[in-house]
């Protein structure tokens, strides 16, 4: 047998004798492994930013889309490389480097890093800057696995809590445990 701690592609052939002598190579056989990154989740989206304080726009943040973030969790038990592991839709981002998040640990991918760190301090984690804005409206994201897997994929909407559209507070999830179907439903948010 073999273990598999991550997704992976495998190609094989089989040598195979004949009777009359001679070797020959069966035809190439092909499979793709999926594994644990179907516990990364998107538990936090700030789509719509409160409009910036004085202090933020004296510190050069004049646009409330500076402040977008959304979060990822890990809710395995184990750690997860996110290294391949690709954010689409609205905005776009790709771990092109090892990057693990451990279990049950929570960290941040952010529209502009120094606009996040002027309103929000030096925590949580913030594992890089996207491309693209998120949408005040609403729109599909997509976290694709090295593989091209889909591990999460769901449309939020903007009429889902009128606390999060503006007001100063984000999109939660209610429950992390819960089938990833449910994050395309108004009933799975909160307000933060």
């Amino acid at each position: 047998p073999i273990s598999l701690t991550e997704s992976v592609a495998i190609k094989a052939r089989v040598l195979k004798s004949s009777i009359f002598g001679g070797n020959t190579w069966s035809a190439l056989a092909s499979s793709i492994y999926i594994t644990a990154l179907t516990e990364l989740r998107i538990s936090e989206l700030m789509f719509h930013p409160a409009d910036p304080t004085a202090e933020e726009i004296a510190a050069g943040h004049a646009n409330d889309d500076d402040f977008e973030f959304l979060e990822l969790v890990n809710i395995g038990s184990g750690p997860l490389n996110l290294q391949g592991v690709r954010l689409s839709g609205g905005v776009r981002f790709e771990f092109s480097e090892a990057t693990l998040l451990g279990p049950n640990e929570s960290a941040v991918l952010v529209r502009d890093i120094e606009a996040f760190r002027v309103r929000h301090g030096e925590t949580p984690r913030v594992l890089g800057a996207y491309e693209g804005a998120l949408s005040n409206g609403g729109e599909t994201l997509i976290l694709t696995g090295r593989l091209g897997e889909i591990i999460l994929s769901f449309h939020y909407n903007d009429t889902w809590n009128a606390l999060s559209d503006g007001q100063g507070h984000s999109l939660q999830i209610a429950n992390l445990g819960e089938d990833v179907t449910a994050w395309d439903t108004a009933a799975a948010w909160k307000a933060s």
